[in-house]
């Protein structure tokens, strides 16, 4: 194994397919450990998240557009996948990070960008290196989201943008008032409601070769937060909300059901 040391990086690289920046860490080593499962989901599918999780090109330029409102000279996809994120951001230079492999080397060659393999909460980068970030639906999926948050914050330039799309909790009156507005504001939701959930039922569900259910997207780790919780998780690591997206604040955006929101992030100078 040949490493060597990133002029713009702070980590040893370890030279694979692509160069991983894992630490010793035992998080780290775990997200080495997870990246098998992820290699395993994206030999098997194409467009994973798009069929998994709903996020389609709707999704993924409306979050493009909330980035995109200013010149962007370095950019970051933490969480990358097969990089439609990435491709979907005009930058001068991209960068993605993930754990799986597969999911890094599909991402390199369709966004022409640097993709790494790295964990989130230890990103191989330098402070203040990026004009802006995203990481969507990855939050989720972490040992310890307070320091993910802190160490987007490191390498992102003050004034910086994060846009982050994480799966959070809602309480009764807020899912309510979420199919209200929908109902409302969106008249394609009453006509197209039963098949839709029809096909979330197909999509999220296999039957094993025991001939028991299971969800075809269950991950090795996943959590959700209170809405309370990412307030403290953001305000804790040091950005502003300049808006949190919903689907009872924006009922017509792309979103992936009421518990799936977009928060538009700064950071604090």
């Amino acid at each position: 194994m040949h490493e060597k040391r990133c002029q713009t990086c702070s980590f040893a690289i370890e030279w694979r397919a692509v160069p991983a920046y894992f630490t010793q860490s035992v998080n780290a080593q775990r997200y080495r450990e997870f990246g098998c499962f992820y290699d395993n989901l994206y030999d098997r599918e194409e467009r994973v998240w798009s069929k998994l999780a709903g996020r389609g090109q709707p999704f993924v330029r409306f979050v493009a557009r909330q980035i995109t409102r200013g010149h962007l000279g370095r950019y970051l996809d933490i969480g990358c996948g097969e990089g439609f994120q990435l491709e979907a951001v005009a930058a001068d230079e991209k960068h993605g990070v993930e754990i799986s492999e597969k999911a890094a080397l599909k991402a390199a060659a369709r966004a022409k960008a640097k993709v790494c393999l790295a964990s989130a909460e230890e990103l191989p980068y330098l402070d203040e290196h990026f004009d802006a970030l995203t990481s969507i639906g990855v939050l989720t999926h972490l040992f310890d989201g307070a320091a993910a948050l802190r160490e987007a914050r490191r390498v992102l330039r003050p004034g910086g943008s994060l846009v982050l799309g994480v799966v959070v909790q809602n309480t009764a009156w807020q899912g309510f008032r979420s199919r209200v507005a929908q109902l409302i504001f969106v008249p394609s939701t009453r006509q197209g409601f039963a098949r839709r959930a029809l096909r979330k039922f197909r999509d999220r569900f296999t039957v094993s070769s025991q001939g028991q259910t299971a969800r075809a997207d269950q991950q090795p780790l996943e959590r959700r937060f209170s809405a309370g919780e990412m307030d403290e998780l953001i305000k804790s690591a040091g950005f502003a909300v300049d808006e949190a997206i919903t689907t009872w604040t924006h009922p017509v955006a792309p979103l992936i059901g009421p518990h799936f929101r977009v928060y538009i992030l700064r950071r604090h100078l």
